[in-house]
C-alpha cells in the first residue's frame, strides 16, 4: 500500500508584507541611530519589536514546512513538521479514530471545544482548510490542515469507512 502525502506552500501576502514592512522599519531605526536624530532609546526599542516580530514571521511561515500523511498501511495519520533539516513528527494519530472531516469556517474560531483543537497550516489564515476529528476513546482531538481537492477527497473516503464512530 501506498501512503497518500500532501505538503502546502505557503500562500497569502500578510507574512511578506509584515517581513517587508520590519525590514524596513529596522533600516529606518539603526539609520536614525546612526545620524542621532530623536531619543535612541525610542529607536531602540522600536528596532527590538521590529527584530521580534520579523523573527516570528519568518521562522513561523517562511522556514517551517508541514507534510501530512496518511499512512494506509500503518493505518495513521502523520504531521511531519521541516525546519532546515529536522524533521519533528508533530501529529500521529490512528485512522480508526478519524470520524469526520469538514472544511473549517470561521465559525470554528469561536467555538468552545479548543483544548484539544491543533493547527498544522503552513499559510496566514489558508482559505482552503481542513478540520479532523479524531476520537481514540481517552480523548477527542481536531486538527486543522490546509488541503487541496485531492487530498480532501482521500481524507474523506477515510472518514466515510470510519462512520460507525460519529455520534
Amino acid at each position: 500500500m501506498r501512503d497518500i502525502t500532501y505538503t502546502p506552500k505557503q500562500k497569502g501576502k500578510v507574512p511578506l508584507i509584515a517581513v517587508t514592512a520590519c525590514t524596513v522599519v529596522l533600516v529606518v531605526c539603526a539609520v536614525m541611530m546612526m545620524l542621532g536624530i530623536g531619543k535612541d532609546l525610542i529607536w531602540q526599542a522600536l528596532f527590538l519589536v521590529a527584530a521580534g516580530v520579523l523573527t516570528f514571521f519568518y521562522v513561523r511561515y517562511f522556514s517551517i514546512t508541514y507534510t501530512y500523511t496518511i499512512s494506509l498501511e500503518h493505518h495513521t495519520f502523520l504531521v511531519v513538521q521541516q525546519k532546515g533539516r529536522r524533521l519533528t513528527t508533530l501529529c500521529n494519530l490512528d485512522l480508526a479514530g478519524l470520524y469526520l472531516v469538514r472544511p473549517y469556517t470561521i465559525a470554528d474560531d469561536d467555538s468552545a471545544s479548543q483544548e484539544n483543537r491543533y493547527s498544522y497550516c503552513a499559510s496566514f489564515h489558508p482559505q482552503e482548510s481542513a478540520l479532523l476529528f479524531f476520537d481514540d476513546g481517552e480523548r477527542k482531538v481536531s486538527v486543522r490542515v490546509e488541503t487541496d481537492e485531492f487530498f480532501m477527497e482521500q481524507l474523506l473516503a477515510v472518514a466515510g469507512q470510519n462512520t460507525y464512530l460519529e455520534e
